[in-house]
C-alpha cells in the first residue's frame, strides 16, 4: 500500500483520539477498564509521532521513541478500513528500518491478548519479557534486532 508520513501536528488531536477509541479501548477495556485521561495522555504522546496518509487522507499513526539503547515503538494504529492491507506491516517495516540505520533494536510493548502480536512475531520481534498486569492479563515486551 502506498502511504507517505507526516509529522503530527496539533490539529491531529482528533484524529489520534478517534483512532485509539477504535483500536484500543475493544481490547482494553474487558481486560483493564477504560481510563479515559489515561488513554487520553497516551494519544496526546502521538503528537510528537508522525500521521500517515493514504491518498492524502490520514490512515494510520507511527509513533516511535529514541531511547539511549533502542529506538522505540510507542503505538502504530491504522484506520479499521485499512486493516489486513499491509499498512500496518509497513509502518512497522518503517521503524525497523530506522532503528537498523542507527544500528540499534527496536522495542515495544503490547498486550498479550492484542491481535497485533502475530503481526510482531511474523515480522521478527521475539518476546523478551512478560508482566502480569491483572489476574489473566500480560503485557508482553518484545524487541526486534537487524541481521547483522
Amino acid at each position: 500500500m502506498n502511504f507517505s508520513l507526516r509529522p503530527a501536528a496539533p490539529s491531529d488531536r482528533a484524529f489520534i483520539w478517534s483512532l485509539r477509541q477504535a483500536t484500543m479501548r475493544p481490547l482494553i477495556d474487558p481486560l483493564l477498564g477504560w481510563d479515559e485521561p489515561v488513554q487520553r495522555g497516551y494519544a496526546d504522546e502521538s503528537l510528537a509521532g508522525r500521521i500517515a496518509l493514504v491518498e492524502g487522507v490520514a490512515a494510520g499513526v507511527l509513533t516511535v521513541s529514541d531511547w539511549p539503547r533502542e529506538k522505540h515503538l510507542t503505538w502504530v494504529a491504522v484506520r479499521q478500513d485499512l486493516q489486513g492491507k499491509g499498512l500496518g506491516s509497513a509502518l512497522v517495516g518503517r521503524a525497523q528500518d530506522e532503528a537498523a540505520a542507527r544500528g540499534v533494536p527496536l522495542s515495544l510493548q503490547v498486550l498479550g491478548a492484542s491481535p497485533a502480536v502475530r503481526l510482531y512475531r511474523r515480522l521478527g520481534f521475539e518476546v523478551v519479557a512478560v508482566e502480569s498486569l491483572a489476574p489473566g492479563v500480560e503485557r508482553l515486551r518484545m524487541r526486534w534486532q537487524a541481521a547483522a
